[in-house]
């Protein structure tokens, strides 16, 4: 056995653990490459997006969740630098035209909003969240 037979034994491809949407279910408001980018990540299911800045990252996750939440018919929570809050407001409500998400700081602020299909939280509180 070569060196590089061996070293293509310890190649593993991620499989796909997510679900096919259709691009036509993704919010109009989304370029094409942040639409084509949510429905990869849908379909993976356990994906990132390394984009750089200005290419639409907070769009592309609220519409990844707005959509995951959807399909499960569950909720989501995001995990987000607090400093950034006020962005994620801002595209969840006037970009996208979802409602406000509501900012959570302990588990039992998730539980009482109940109606909102997206949370979020700061980098530092994910531990209250159990």
């Amino acid at each position: 056995m070569t060196y590089k037979d061996f070293l293509e034994t310890k190649i593993e491809l991620a499989t796909e653990s997510g679900f096919v949407v259709d691009p036509k279910k993704v919010n109009k408001v989304l370029k094409p490459h942040q639409r084509d980018a949510v429905v990869w990540a849908l379909k993976g299911g356990r994906r990132a997006l390394f984009e750089s800045f200005g290419l639409g990252k907070t769009v592309q996750e609220i519409e990844f969740c707005h959509l995951a939440a959807e399909y499960s018919g569950g909720r989501a929570l995001i995990v987000l630098p607090l400093g950034v809050k006020q962005e994620f407001t801002h595209d969840a409500v006037e970009v996208l035209g979802y409602e406000k998400p509501e900012y959570c700081r302990t588990m039992e602020e998730v539980e009482q909003s109940a109606s909102q299909q997206q949370s979020g939280c700061s980098y530092a509180l994910p531990h209250k969240f159990h």
